[in-house]
Formats: C-alpha cells, sequence, structure tokens
C-alpha cells in the first residue's frame, strides 16, 4: 500500500485516498445522476440539443467554450441573458469536421486536429472580420491517420512557446521531423516470438505508436518529443511546463500479462512509455523506457486539465484533472514531486452514471466544465461548481495581477496577458525581468519568466545564465528549459555548470537542454561529456535516463572506454546505463558481440533485485539487436551457457518482476533444466497472468521437452481455458495452444486435440443450459414489436413502476437468450468480440442502450467495424475480425459462431456499414424482460482480479 501523500489530510474528510483501503466518505448525491465531494455541486451549463455529441472543448479568448462537434464543425456558445446557462450557439466553421484537438494561437485564429477539405491533419482557422466565423481554413500539417478513436489528438502550447501536439498509435505527421528530435529510432526490441493481437487491432503498427510532437512557434519545424504510447487523449502541463498525460492501454487485453491499467504518465523528452503492438509492450520496470506516476486500474482516459485557478480550496490548486469514459467518472491526481519525477495517487472526483465525458477545461469563473458525448451518445457541457469559501487572491498592483493571472495558457489567460503588455507599455520587459530577479514567491517568479519567453522579448542569455546560479532549484530548472531553445554555443558553458547541480529536476532538464540546443551537431568539450557520464550512476532514475541520451549526442570515442574502466566496475547501475549507451550507438555486429561477452562476465549471483532486473533487459537488447550470425565467439558461447545456468539458479525468486524476465530470457537461451524449473513454477495458486506468462516463455523452447514434461503443459490449458478477461483473452490462448501444440509428437497432437473438443463442447452446453432455463409461458410474439423507440424510451427512463417486477436472474437469461453472451462480455460471463458490457451504464443511458439494441447499426465503433468477405465459391460473409495470421482470419458471424476462412479463398475484403449485432433483438423479449435486461447491466460487472471461472 502507497502512503498517502502529504496533502492528504487537507482534503479530509471530503475523500480517502485511492492508494488506502479505507473507503471513500459518502458523497452528496445530484440529480440522481452525478456524485462529487461535499462542496462541490453539478450544474448543466448548455441544453443537450443545443450542442449535440461533444467530442472536445476548450474557451476562446473571450471565454466562451468553443466545442468540436462529433461529425460536425466548431461550435461558439454564448451566454445572451446573463444566467449562467449558454443559450446561443454559432457555428465557427463547418468546413472541418469531429476535431479532436483544439488550442487558439489568438483571438479568432484557432488550430484543431480534424477532418477537413484537404483531409486529416492540422488545420488553422481564422476569423480576420471578427464576426465569430471562420474566413480561412488552412492545411498546417497532413496527417497519415483519419480522426478516429486513435488517431491525430490534443495540442497545447507549452511555457517555451512552442506548441505540443499529440497522435495516437494509428496516426502520425505526414511531415519531414528534425533529424535531432528528443525521441528517434524507437525499436520493437522483444526477445521471444511474440503474439499479434488475435483480432487484428494494430498488427501493424510498430514504434514509435503513439507520439508527442513538439512544432516551432512558425508552425514550421516539427521535432518528435516522445513516443511509445497506445492512446492518450489529452495532455496537459503544469506551471512549471512538465508534462503529463492520461494513457490507455488494450483494454482487450485485461487478465493477460502485457495488460497495463491505465496510466498517469509524466512525459519528458525522449522518453519512451513502452507500447509495442500484440503480446510485446514493455513492462514500466525495464531500464529502457519510464514508469507510470499512478495506474488507476481499467477505463478510456479522455479530456485532462490543470487547474491553476483560484476559486476552488486552495488544496486543489496544480490538481490534475482527467475524464474516463468508459468508467463514467473525472479523477484527479495532486503530483507529489519525487526526484526528477512525479508520485502520488488518484481519487474519484465525480462520478456519475451515465458519464460519458469526452473532454474538461477550467472555465474563467474558475470552475471546472466538462463535456460530455462519443460514439453519438447523449451531448452536454457542465459545470462542477464550488460553493464554499473562494481561495482567490486579491492582487492589488497591475504587475501582480499579471503575475497572478489564472489559467495563463488558455486563450482567455493568455489574451489578459496580451492586453497587461498593452498597459504596461515600454515597462513590461523591466518590470519582470525585476520580478523574475526579485523577492517574490517562485510561482509568480516562473509566471513572469513564461510571460516574457512566450509574449516577448525573450528573457536574454545573460539573465538565463544568472537564474542558473538561483537559490531556489525550480528556477534553476526554468532556466535550464529555455536554455534549450537557444543556440549551443551560447549556453554550452551555463549548461556544464549546471550538470554539477544537486537537484534531480535541474539535472534532468539540463540534459534535456543540452539535446534540444544542438549538442549533436557541436564539438562538446571533455569536461561535458565527464559531466554526463557521471550521471549514469545518478540514484534518480529519470536523470539516468535523460543523462545516457544525452550521452549518445556526444562522440562514443570520449566516453566508450570510460564503460570499461574502473570507475564504473563497482557501480553495476551506471555501468549498465553505459553498456545500454553503446548497444545505442554502435551498429557493428563485433562490438555488440563484445558487449554480450562482457555482460556473460559480470557476477549476476551477487546482484541485487533492481540491478538484476535492469541487467537482465540491457542483456535481452543485447541479444535483439546482435545479428544470429555474429552473436557469440567460441568462448562467447561458453559464457552465455554459463550465464543460463547461473540466471536459472535465481529463478523462483519471490519477485514477480524479476521472475518474469529470467523465464523470458532463460526460455531464449534453452537452458538445461529452465523447462522443469518452469513447470514446477506453474502452480494453480499462481495468479492467472503469471501463469500465462510461463506458458508464453515455455512454448518458445523448442527442444529439451520429455514426454511427461508435454503432457503436464497440455493439463494446464484446462485451467486456462477457464481463464476469464477481456475480448482477446480467448483468442491468446487459442495462440498459446496452437504453439504447443506444435510441440507435440503427431500422436500427442490428436490426443491433445480431442481433449480441447471436449472441453468447448461441455462449456458450450453449459451456456445452453442457462439460455434454456426461461419461464415457461413466453409468448411467441412480443408486443415490444409494435412499440416505437419513443414509447419505450420514455418507459425505461420515465416510468417509476417499469421496474418493480424486474428480475435480475431474468435479465441474465435474457442475456444468454439473446445470444448477447456469444459476442460481449459482462464482467466473468460471455465471450469477447463485440463491446465489454461490464460498466455499459457508466456511459450511457437506459435510451441509449435500448437505441444500441434497436439500431444497432447507427453507430458503430472503428473497433467493432464488421467486414464484408467474397469468397472463391462466390459466398458473401459478413462478421467481425476476430482473429487473424498470414494463413487465416476468424469471424464472428451474427448469430455469434466463429467463422474460420483460409486467406487464399478471400477475393475481396471490405468494411461493412452494417453491424453483426442482428436487429430485432426485442422480438426475443416481453417488456418485463426487457427491463429486467436492462436492470441486469445497470448491477455491473467489473472482472478486476480475473478469477478462473468453473
Amino acid at each position: 500500500m502507497m502512503p498517502c501523500p502529504r496533502w492528504f489530510h487537507l482534503l479530509a474528510p471530503l475523500l480517502v485516498c485511492a492508494a488506502c483501503s479505507e473507503p471513500r466518505a459518502p458523497v452528496e448525491v445530484l440529480q440522481g445522476r452525478f456524485q462529487t465531494l461535499e462542496g462541490f455541486s453539478v450544474e448543466r451549463a448548455a441544453p443537450s440539443e443545443l450542442v449535440g455529441s461533444v467530442v472536445n472543448m476548450t474557451f476562446d479568448a473571450s471565454g466562451r467554450p468553443a466545442l468540436a462537434i462529433e461529425r460536425g464543425g466548431i461550435r461558439l456558445l454564448e451566454d445572451r441573458d446573463g444566467d449562467g446557462i449558454y443559450d446561443s450557439a454559432t457555428e465557427f466553421c463547418d468546413e472541418i469536421h469531429t476535431a479532436h484537438g483544439m488550442h487558439y494561437l489568438g483571438p479568432g485564429d484557432l488550430l484543431v486536429n480534424a477532418e477537413g477539405p484537404q483531409g486529416t491533419g492540422l488545420y488553422r482557422l481564422t476569423d480576420r472580420d471578427g464576426d465569430d466565423r471562420a474566413d480561412e481554413v488552412r492545411l498546417i500539417a497532413p496527417s497519415d491517420g483519419a480522426i478516429a478513436e486513435h488517431g491525430p489528438h490534443e495540442i497545447q502550447e507549452g511555457p517555451d512557446g512552442y506548441l505540443y501536439v499529440l497522435y495516437g498509435n494509428h496516426a502520425r505527421p505526414d511531415v519531414p521531423l528534425d533529424p535531432a528530435s528528443p525521441s528517434r529510432n524507437l525499436r520493437e526490441d522483444h526477445l521471444l516470438p511474440r503474439y499479434l493481437d488475435p483480432r487484428g487491432h494494430a498488427n501493424k503498427i510498430r514504434a514509435p505508436g503513439g507520439t508527442l510532437h513538439r512544432l516551432s512557434p512558425d508552425l514550421q519545424t516539427w521535432s518528435q518529443l516522445a513516443g511509445g504510447f497506445r492512446n492518450p487523449f489529452d495532455f496537459a502541463l503544469d506551471a512549471a511546463g512538465e508534462l503529463f498525460t492520461f494513457e490507455a492501454d488494450m483494454e482487450w487485453d485485461l487478465g493477460l500479462p502485457w495488460f497495463k491499467p491505465i496510466r498517469v504518465l509524466h512525459v519528458i523528452p525522449g522518453g519512451d512509455y513502452g507500447w509495442r503492438t500484440g503480446s510485446s509492450k514493455f513492462p514500466g520496470y525495464y531500464i529502457d523506457t519510464l514508469p507510470s506516476v499512478d495506474e488507476v486500474g481499467r477505463g478510456s482516459p479522455t479530456g485532462v486539465a490543470f487547474y491553476s485557478h483560484h476559486v476552488y480550496p486552495e488544496e486543489f490548486r496544480g490538481a490534475l484533472f482527467m475524464g474516463d469514459w468508459s468508467r463514467g467518472r473525472i479523477r484527479a491526481i495532486l503530483p507529489e514531486p519525487a526526484g526528477a519525477s512525479f508520485t502520488g495517487g488518484t481519487f474519484d472526483f465525480l462520478v456519475g452514471e451515465p458519464l460519458n465525458v469526452t473532454d474538461l477545461d477550467i472555465g474563467p469563473d474558475g470552475f471546472l466544465y466538462f463535456a460530455t458525448g462519443g460514439r453519438m451518445t447523449t451531448g452536454g457541457i457542465y459545470r462542477v461548481r464550488y460553493d464554499g469559501l473562494r481561495s482567490g487572491r486579491e492582487s492589488e498592483s497591475a504587475l501582480l495581477r499579471l503575475l497572478d493571472q489564472p489559467m495563463p495558457r488558455s486563450a482567455w489567460g493568455r489574451q489578459a496577458l496580451r492586453e497587461a503588455k498593452v498597459q504596461l507599455g515600454d515597462a513590461w520587459e523591466g518590470q519582470l525581468a525585476e520580478a523574475i530577479l526579485g523577492p517574490h514567491e517562485t510561482e509568480r517568479r516562473l509566471a513572469a519568466l513564461e510571460a516574457l519567453q512566450v509574449l516577448g522579448p525573450q528573457p536574454r542569455v545573460a539573465l538565463l545564465e544568472q537564474l542558473a546560479h538561483d537559490s531556489q532549484a525550480p528556477i534553476r530548472a526554468g532556466a535550464a528549459l529555455l536554455m534549450g531553445t537557444r543556440a549551443h554555443a551560447a549556453v554550452q558553458n551555463s549548461l556544464e555548470g549546471l550538470l554539477s547541480d544537486a537537484d534531480p529536476v535541474v539535472l534532468r532538464r539540463t540534459c534535456e537542454a543540452l539535446v534540444r540546443s544542438g549538442l549533436e551537431t557541436s564539438q562538446p568539450p571533455p569536461s561535458l561529456v565527464s559531466g554526463l557520464f557521471e550521471l549514469l550512476d545518478h540514484e534518480d532514475r529519470f536523470v539516468r535516463y535523460a543523462a545516457r541520451l544525452a550521452l549518445t549526442r556526444t562522440p562514443s570515442e570520449r566516453w566508450w572506454g570510460r564503460v570499461d574502466s574502473d570507475s564504473l566496475q563497482q557501480r553495476p547501475r551506471g555501468l549498465l546505463e553505459g553498456i545500454l549507451a553503446q548497444l545505442t550507438v554502435t551498429d557493428q555486429p563485433a562490438q555488440r558481440t563484445r558487449l554480450l561477452e562482457k555482460l556473460a562476465r559480470l557476477k549476476v549471483e551477487e546482484m541485487q533485485p533492481d540491478t538484476l532486473l535492469n541487467y537482465l533487459r540491457v542483456l535481452q537488447l543485447t541479444l535483439i539487436r546482435t545479428p544470429t550470425g555474429a552473436r557469440f565467439t567460441r568462448r562467447g558461447k561458453a559464457l552465455i551457457e554459463d550465464l543460463g545456468a547461473r540466471l536459472l539458479a535465481r529463478f523462483p525468486s519471490g519477485d514477480a518482476r524479476l521472475d518474469r524476465e529470467l523465464q523470458v530470457v532463460t526460455a531464449f537461451l534453452g537452458t538445461p533444466g529452465a523447462i522443469e524449473a518452469m513447470l514446477a513454477h506453474l502452480r494453480p495458486d499462481l495468479p492467472q497472468e503469471e501463469q500465462i506468462h510461463t506458458v508464453y516463455c515455455l512454448r518458445a523452447i523448442q527442444q529439451g521437452w520429455t514426454r511427461p514434461q508435454r503432457e503436464r503443459l497440455v493439463e494446464w490449458f484446462e485451467e486456462g481455458w477457464r481463464f476469464r478477461g477481456a475480448a482477446s483473452m480467448q483468442g491468446f490462448i487459442d495462440k498459446l495452444w496452437e504453439s504447443v501444440r506444435a510441440l507435440l509428437p503427431e500422436s500427442e497432437a490428436f490426443l491433445a486435440s480431442q481433449r480441447r473438443e471436449r472441453f468447448l463442447e461441455e462449456r458450450a452446453r453449459k451456456w445452453l443450459e442457462i439460455a434454456a432455463s426461461d419461464q415457461p409461458g413466453r409468448p411467441q410474439e412480443s408486443v415490444l414489436s409494435h412499440m416505437s423507440f419513443q414509447e419505450l424510451s420514455e418507459y425505461l427512463e420515465l416510468d417509476p413502476m417499469s421496474y418493480a417486477r424486474a428480475s435480475v436472474e431474468q435479465g441474465r437469461r435474457v442475456f444468454y437468450r439473446a445470444r448477447c453472451v456469444s459476442c460481449h462480455v459482462f464482467g466473468s460471463e460471455g465471450r469477447g468480440g463485440g463491446p465489454d458490457l461490464s460498466t455499459v451504464v457508466k456511459r450511457f443511458r437506459r435510451s441509449e442502450i435500448l437505441e444500441s439494441i434497436m439500431y444497432p447499426s447507427k453507430v458503430i465503433s472503428d473497433q467493432y467495424t464488421a467486414l464484408e468477405l467474397e469468397t472463391r465459391s462466390r459466398d458473401r460473409i459478413v462478421g467481425m475480425l476476430a482473429a487473424e495470421d498470414d494463413t487465416s482470419l476468424v469471424l464472428i458471424d451474427p448469430t455469434g459462431e466463429r467463422l474460420e476462412i483460409a486467406q487464399g479463398e478471400i477475393v475481396s475484403r471490405n468494411e461493412s456499414d452494417v453491424s453483426i449485432m442482428p436487429e430485432g433483438l426485442l422480438d426475443l423479449m416481453t417488456l418485463d424482460e426487457l427491463v429486467s435486461l436492462i436492470v441486469f447491466l445497470e448491477r455491473g460487472s467489473d472482472p478486476g482480479e480475473i478469477q478462473s471461472q468453473q
């Protein structure tokens, strides 16, 4: 259990830290739909019919909401009568649609990531005559992927005046990238043969996956800042310019060893956050990736925003609010500095049923606003009002009002700063420079520094050099950040001096600034290279990471030999970072072979767990990147064989992380004894994910099996076939089965296949028994077939007596009889394929659930699009992709059956605009049964800790 953060007692008794086991205190129920903390209330800010399904929102320079409408354009809202409810809408631009990112450069000057006249891309929409309608729509940069759930996303401005643009893993800016980008050359780097998603999702996507880019203020130069994301929808920067995002993993992988919970990430330049397709995702403990600030379980992250206003209690200043669409909640975290990064625990700030939150932002009134919609669900704009005492500041002077400007990077906050600059006139630069150096609190000094950088004139290098010696570490870190925007020659000496700073944030930012300013194209002095080299053994992981990236931008001959020197031999942490740096810069097979032999000679028996964990990953990377034919000299082969035995002697260690990597390496090396050791480890009481990982490693060992060992492995599937997870679980277990079956002699393979058939037949029989256990006397023709959607919707939503006879058990039987169980997972029941319904009520109203049943083809997520195939025999087959490889694919047809089709039999393949979910499902139900089905779904069933079901 993590300790409560230091701020927690300030909020008690409003909440309990999410890291603690105690339940959260009761929260206020609002309108029967929302729950939030004491002192807060939720109110509708605009009628739903005024806005529709909203997928993105921000506020313009006048403080008005600007909304991106799903399948529509950009809409500006106004409150004409001043009653606090937006009652009028203006179409700012209808030439683009479904914008997944919006940022105002100035009044009437809007950047959007959207579909537009020239395809998908980053567009600039300009209103030149001030009539609230865009006069010009100009493409800035095309995207190589469409606006979709994994496409181009948010745009923000940083404290350096540059723009930051986020992309999901199915899109990237289709422009030349700066070759000196902080993030470059990300590789797949998986040692064992991986499995691709059995349903085909992202199977052709490779590193860097989702990316964050930095765009120069003139909108000309693109630099890849970080990568290895799957699909964060939004990001935000704190007051000091540290960047955070809320990242989503593949929810279909729940229950599998490579599943990652949704994560709060602190993103640094050059960071690799580990997403790779299929089973080859990097765990957060890998030395070549970076960990999360906090992990939050399952969900669908949407909009995020930092709170830098003065209306909410002071404890919320600096809070990061995060939307979760599928779980129907807005979470919050107050990041706590921890070395060069952050820690903290998330907590629920607002929950709702439904709360299909798509985006959120802080309004000029200091309240959190959030939008609802997505997948054409009911849209709306709401605000979270605080009714307690205000924490706002009463600043007397114009300068202090400027330094205390709320949300200074918002369009309306920036506009207030521009107006302040006009008012101060010639005194602007001098007063801000004095404020930067003067006796103000740190936050105000940083605000003054950012105002000069963004609105000009930019701080002089001499001022930044002076700040590099400031007594306050955040000021030194701020100076280092801005030095990165200057020419390397002008700031090299100051940055070198900061390499000996005592503060880890300053050290990390200095390494980042060196790369950004042009270290790679300079001739750094030996003292600077030495300073970077010494940081390889720094106690802070983020400092080591940034230093290694910077070191690889310097001439390798200046530090290569030092990795072998005595200075690092007694410092294994730094030695491993040095070897990884060597591996990064060399493409010579002979040099990589020498690195392998160097690693094999290290004393793994004496390494502490964290050091051994890093060692195992560096060893994996060296094996991956060394060509097979050049991997071992005669002496090296003997060393590696001996190393495998020494590593196996440490298994099992009792550390789940370490045990995973020990199995990966010894399986790859085919270490004698590894099979028996792993089979002994494969106990029924081992968590499901660890069991699957062990089998994943065992199937990669091609030789050395005995018949009893093979039989024990086949027997395991009696347990593995019962494991529950999300949509891809069964497909991955099937892949494991096929790999294990390939290890068997023909006679054993035949018996194993019979065993599997018996299991599947028994499972199908149980499902049929449940479906057949309906109440007798159910009418053959349902009255529902004669009722309109409007009648049924009003009955479900408004009639208080409609649920009087509802039965959860009856709803469960309907779920089986209507064959929902064939395509949907509901908790531990059903099979994957279609959307997971475990928390459907968190994002959909009853009427929207009804609409999905009555009109299944009206809205289809791009993750669940059906395929229409034509075969050589002229058969037309429609179904949803469940699995695919080079030889065949598996479709789920409208009855829920799985059909395997050979790739060679397919003549044509097209996406269908018709859902495979059949129409007419209501004809199978009575009115009471429909109500019971809704109640069954509303009870919810989140698997959480997945357990095998008997």
